[in-house]
Parts: structure tokens; sequence; C-alpha cells
């Protein structure tokens, strides 16, 4: 009895070039994480590796829906090389895509503050921003308002440290990459001391304070 040879149609170029990209983009990712946690590199390289990242996740997305056009139409192989692109490209894109819908629906003001009613002032930062920058002065109580309404959890951490010991404190919380925003200030001199530092979990939800006060 004769044996039947199946003949398996070569898988689709677009699926075979889908999956490359998603995996390439999977691995950027994780490194990207890495260094963003780590503190290996500065934040703004670091989540520039993140996007170009998520980049070629949606890069991949497209592969992948262009695989299935030539799949479905052509009879081609390449469905699971395609499956595989388009749900690593989903899988990295959902949570960045969820942060920025929230993000938009957040109130568009540039400052939150723990005092609304006397904000911390600026020091040493004040003299690093270009002058095209947004103001440093807190924007008044109508912010207020907007801010107590998004970010109802944002409030004074009272402490009976000295302003030198809660300043120490807020720069280990954040990581050894932070200190270089805080370079130049000195507590024990000006008394008020303000280190605008931003972590990757703020980076959609604005711009996280830390006022350090003599009582």
């Amino acid at each position: 009895m004769a044996r039947r040879r199946t003949i398996e149609e070569p898988p689709s170029r677009l699926a075979l070039w889908a999956r490359r990209v998603a995996l390439f983009s999977l691995a950027a990712t994780l490194i990207a994480v890495i260094i963003v946690r780590s503190g290996a590199l500065e934040i703004v390289p670091a989540l520039s590796t993140l996007a170009g990242a998520l980049v070629l996740a949606v890069l991949a997305i497209l592969l992948a829906l262009g695989a299935a056009i030539v799949i479905w139409f052509e009879g081609v192989g390449g469905a699971k090389e395609a499956a595989t692109a388009l749900f690593i490209g989903l899988a990295l894109i959902a949570y960045p895509l969820y942060l920025g819908v929230k993000g938009y629906r957040l109130p568009a003001i540039y400052d939150i503050t723990t005092d609304p009613i006397d904000p911390p002032r600026f020091d040493a930062i004040a003299r690093l921003r270009p002058r095209d920058a947004n103001p440093i002065t807190y924007a008044g109580l109508y912010t207020a308002e907007l801010q107590h309404a998004a970010y109802s959890d944002i409030e004074p951490d009272l402490t009976d440290s000295t302003p030198q010991e809660a300043y120490d404190a807020a720069m280990k919380r954040q990581g050894p990459w932070a200190s270089g925003l805080a370079e130049g200030l000195n507590v024990k001199q000006i008394g008020t001391a303000i280190a605008t530092l931003r972590t990757l979990r703020r980076l959609l939800d604005g711009q996280q304070e830390r006022g350090i006060r003599d009582a």
C-alpha cells in the first residue's frame, strides 16, 4: 500500500519576521526594565531603550496581522509564528497602553505638592532648569483642587528626624541615580530642601516631590 506524503507549505516570510521582531522586542524590554530598576543608566536613555522596544512590539503586531492576511488568502504556513508574534506584541504593549489611557485622563497639571497652601520652594534645581521649562512655582488653589481629585493619597510625611536625616533617607529611598538631581543642595544652610525625583512608577502620574522642612 502506497504511503501518502503530506507536503507542508513553507511558512510566510512575514510570519517569520514578525516572530523575530517580537522576540527581539521582548528581550529589549526585559533589558530596559532591568536597567531602569538597577539604575545602571540615566533615566532618559533607559526609558528611550524601553520606548524603542515597545515600538518594535507594535511593528511585530503589524507584521503578524499582515502575515495572517497572506496566510488566509494564499494558504501558506506560518500561523503559529504569526500567533506567537501577535501574543508577545500585545502582551508587551498592554500595560503601557493602560498607563497611557490613565495618564490621558489625569488633569493637565505639571506639579504636585504635599502642601498646597505653602508649597516647598525649589532652590538648586531652579538654577538648573532651562528658561522654557514649566514654572517652578505652584499654580495655586485651583491646581490644588485638581491635584486632590487625582492624587488624594499625596500628603505630608511627618517625621521627628532632622532635615539632614530626612533628606538622606529620601535619597536612599529613590535609588542611587536620583542623587544627581540634588547636587548643590545643603539642608543645614538653607533649612528647606526640595528634590524633584522621578521614578518609573510615577512616570505618568505626574511629578513626585519630596519636601524637607525644619519643624
